[in-house]
């Protein structure tokens, strides 16, 4: 039985919350609350541990109403800060952690967070700023070291990327992120077989470290050891069956290999390449009228942008997501690319002994995004890591497109893997010739690009994912 003083629950409550019991020490937060209402120490606390339990909303109104009781309390708008940044709201992650600096100037770990927000929205050079804050005010910080080579590494400052890299492992021996973080910085120096080493460091500490048995198969691959790589490949696989970039780098080291048999398998582009052209009624009188609102809807969609941070597109404007309200044409859109994946779904045998029958999912969400390029607009080599399938639809194409293989300008071109694979061999290749009203499924580990078109027309492409739900 819990001791029944608030004082002595509140002690117990903290004591169950170190020891990872989250739900008991709610609960005796909760009773502690019930018996001194407003206490901002305690809604702070009872507010972090309902976001370690995923618990989102809750949390976020306890920890609201512990800064409402306590406008000065930094744990509060710190914890705050963790829960808009894990939801994605950046902007508003910021403010709590400002308003919580702004009380406590001196704290490294806060300062730490901060930089690795600003990481996150693409600035890293503020973030070196707040890493090498925290660094002044705790000097063996390990974790600040590795943000701190990360940032540095993102700006192409790569020997002070690997000192800051080398200090974090040094500080802190079992460091695993440190150690593949390190890896990282050898890696883009060129170092493979330095960057080899720290890999396996990282998974000697962590053998089940998706992020480490990536980077070492990449850098395996542009050693020239393709075999090792498919080793590490097959490892990310045993962990987790669906994902994409395992998939996709498992590919490249088969070609690198020169394992045909295999690579034809993992990669068959003739079988699990579907095109198709759509009918829109009775929505839309035609393609044509389909196509057209579509094109109207999206070259006045008040998420278009030129050439998002982080994506494929090169020269072009990207919009948001296509499939929230107002909807507009992108509701047939919907309807219709709902109705292509259930036929693609139903195409697939269950005997089919390849990963996009046997990670095919049984419930799954859409989302969807536009793509207008014109001139030397494209998009280079990709995959989608957060799909199962994808597709792309094409509601405006350049009535100067390329006209044959010859001349495939403005053409979809499935296979050609990034350049930072530095590959040696030519993979299987396959191009399609896109026309208004083609829809085209692939699953979504199979690196595509877009050839440039050099047209004074609009290329306008629709892509959508098949994601996981549940």
């Amino acid at each position: 039985m819990p001791p029944q003083n608030p004082q002595q629950m509140l002690q117990q409550a903290v004591r169950l919350h170190q020891g990872g019991r989250l739900d008991d020490a709610v609960k005796l937060y909760q009773r502690v609350l019930k018996a001194h209402p407003g206490q901002a120490q305690v809604l702070t606390y009872c507010g972090a541990a309902m976001l370690d339990l995923k618990r989102s909303f809750e949390g976020v109104q306890m920890l609201q109403s512990a800064i409402a009781a306590d406008p000065k309390n930094a744990d509060a708008h710190s914890y705050l800060g963790n829960a808009h940044q894990m939801a994605g709201r950046l902007e508003q992650a910021a403010d709590c952690y400002s308003k919580a600096l702004e009380i406590t100037p001196q704290n490294p770990q806060l300062q730490n967070n901060m930089g690795v927000l600003l990481q996150r929205m693409g600035r890293d050079q503020d973030a070196i700023e707040r890493f090498r804050t925290a660094l002044k005010l705790s000097p063996d910080y390990a974790q600040a070291y590795n943000n701190l080579s990360q940032s540095l590494a993102g700006l192409d400052q790569v020997d002070e990327a690997i000192a800051a890299g080398k200090k974090a492992v040094e500080l802190q021996a079992n460091y695993a992120d440190g150690h593949n973080t390190l890896g990282s910085a050898l890696s883009k120096a060129g170092r493979m077989a330095q960057a080899i080493s720290s890999f396996q460091s990282a998974l000697d500490l962590q053998p089940k470290f998706p992020s480490a048995l990536k980077n070492l198969a990449l850098a395996q691959i542009i050693a020239g050891a393709p075999r090792d790589a498919i080793v590490a490949c097959d490892k990310m696989l045993a962990i987790d069956a669906t994902s994409v970039s395992a998939l996709a780098t498992k590919a490249v080291a088969l070609s690198e290999a020169r394992a045909t048999d295999d690579l034809n398998h993992l990669v068959d582009l003739e079988r699990n390449v579907v095109t198709q052209m759509v009918d829109p009624s009775p929505d839309f009188e035609d393609v044509a009228a389909f196509n057209a609102a579509l094109v109207a809807h999206i070259v006045n969609h008040p998420s278009l942008t030129y050439e998002l941070d982080g994506h494929a597109t090169r020269k072009g404007k990207h919009t948001g997501e296509l499939l929230t309200e107002p909807k507009g044409p992108m509701a047939t859109f919907e309807r219709l690319i709902e109705q292509a994946i259930e036929g693609y779904l139903r195409n697939l045998d269950e005997s089919y002994d390849h990963p996009v029958a046997k990670t095919a999912p049984k419930k799954w969400k859409l989302t969807a995004w536009s793509v207008v390029l014109e001139e030397a607009g494209h998009q280079v080599p990709h995959i989608h890591e957060t799909g199962w399938l994808s597709g792309v639809y094409y509601p405006k194409v350049p009535h100067d497109i390329g006209a044959s293989e010859e001349d495939p300008s403005g053409w979809i071109e499935f296979g050609q893997p990034q350049d930072l694979y530095q590959v040696r061999e030519t993979p299987p290749l396959k191009l399609f010739q896109p026309k208004e009203g083609m829809l085209i499924l692939f699953p979504s580990y199979f690196f595509h690009r877009t050839v440039p078109t050099g047209s004074q027309d609009l290329r306008v492409s629709i892509a959508f994912d098949v994601m996981r739900r549940g």
